[in-house]
């Protein structure tokens, strides 16, 4: 089959979403030689670039050879051709030969992959925590391949954020997120480990401070955390169905910590890594927050999240057991001693206390008055010494690997890398 005949709409602009670029900027980037409303159609599966046309994207684009055009996640069939794409402006319909590692392909997986491909089924919704310094107008935001979504797949996006985003950040961001949520849910299907994310408090009402304990509470219970500390917190959303995006190395992160989306496959969220391990933890929590609470309104959902967050990582009865009982004064032995056991900042641990009623309000205003004070707010004299990772994809990616599900090849599209850095990550097989 001709790399004509594969070319995927979705692809090519998922690429220039994440690369920052208007159709006019990547027009200008290939010299003129395709016009933006060329592009446009190029897109929406109105028409197919020649052969040249799409090497000199994928050029401009940063992208392995044939990003646009080969399925990352197919069967030894559909590598051999087997994969039949047909577009019609409208969307796109995909039928699978059968392979000895392809999906299960019953009616209700046909559905799914019919929607998924069709652009039904897709509304998402995405929250973004922290953004105020991305990247420079026009600056290429890295990237590597990865899945082909639905050509209007972000149509039903909604984004809310504590400082202003620029809408080209704001799309890269979304794209990075979603993308890694459809290879990861790829690779889950492909090695049949597909965990469902359920929802412990779905229809509970999570309007008030005192519902919103009780639904933290009913999330410990539900997931057998009792009044312990969660020593790996993305450990725990992932083996609970929720992926776990780390994003490092990615130019113009800056005050960007998190953000949660939904989508038709799933929910992800996608933390900053450049920060403290606690600020990670309590950013994930308040990310959980938006995913399983219902909230009434935009006005106190912030505030609700961030209560959310503190109970999960330090249920009340153990913050009382910590203190003894209601206090005047604390240590700083004292506060890092909760900080390094639960991994939450001082910050967090007094602003609970005070929401639970165990220190005065002035108590609390003294202590942020010191934090200020001290240069505390960013970087606290105690640190938390535990570590952070979501390892389930790279668990499954080395199994399908080791065990010779995939090639390297497909394995690398998979994980959005090339095959040489793949190897190395992996390293001897034993």
């Amino acid at each position: 089959m001709d790399k004509e005949s594969l070319f995927m709409p979705s692809r090519l602009k998922v690429a220039r979403k994440i690369a920052g670029l208007s159709l006019e900027d990547l027009s200008r980037k290939i010299d003129g030689r395709v016009t933006r409303q060329a592009l446009s159609k190029y897109e929406q599966g109105k028409m197919s670039p020649s052969p040249e046309i799409l090497n000199r994207l994928e050029q401009v684009l940063d992208l392995k050879p044939r990003y646009c055009d080969t399925p990352w996640a197919a069967s030894g069939a559909e590598r051999a051709g087997g994969l039949k794409v047909s577009g019609d402006g409208g969307g796109f319909a995909a039928e699978r030969d059968g392979g000895s590692h392809g999906y299960p392909c019953g009616d209700e997986e046909k559905e799914r992959r019919s929607s998924l491909w069709s652009g039904r089924s897709n509304e998402a919704t995405i929250e973004i925590r922290g953004v105020s310094s991305p990247a420079p107008h026009g600056q290429r935001v890295p990237h590597a391949p990865c899945a082909p979504l639905p050509p209007d797949a972000m149509s039903y996006l909604e984004f809310r954020t504590s400082a202003p985003l620029p809408k080209k950040s704001e799309e890269a961001l979304k794209h990075l997120a979603l993308e890694y949520l459809a290879r990861y849910e790829d690779l889950e299907r492909l090695l049949g480990r597909v965990i469902v994310f359920r929802n412990p408090v779905a229809g509970f009402s999570t309007r008030t401070a005192e519902e919103i304990e009780r639904a933290a509470e009913t999330v410990r219970g539900h997931w057998h955390l009792g009044l312990s500390p969660v020593p790996n917190f993305l450990e725990l959303l992932e083996s609970n169905g929720i992926k776990v995006f780390e994003i490092r190395d990615m130019d113009g992160l800056g005050d960007f910590d998190g953000l949660a989306a939904r989508s038709a496959g799933g929910y992800v969220i996608a933390l900053n890594m450049n920060r403290p391990p606690d600020r990670i933890r309590f950013t994930a929590a308040h990310e959980l927050a938006h995913i399983v609470c219902d909230f009434d309104g935009d006005g106190e959902k912030e505030r609700l999240c961030h209560i959310f967050a503190g109970a999960l990582l330090l249920p009340r009865p153990a913050l009382e057991r910590e203190l003894v009982h209601r206090r005047r004064k604390l240590t700083l032995w004292e506060l890092g001693a909760i900080k390094r056991k639960y991994g939450i900042s001082l910050q967090a641990i007094m602003y609970r206390a005070c929401g639970l009623g165990l220190i005065a309000p002035r108590h609390l205003r003294d202590f942020v008055a010191a934090v200020k004070k001290n240069g505390w707010t960013i970087d606290e004299p105690v640190a938390y010494q535990g570590r952070e990772e979501a390892i389930r994809f790279k668990r499954l990616l080395n199994y399908a690997v080791a065990e010779r599900i995939i090639g390297m090849e497909q394995a690398a599209a998979l994980a959005g890398t090339t095959e040489a850095k793949l190897q190395e990550e992996l390293g001897t097989m034993l």
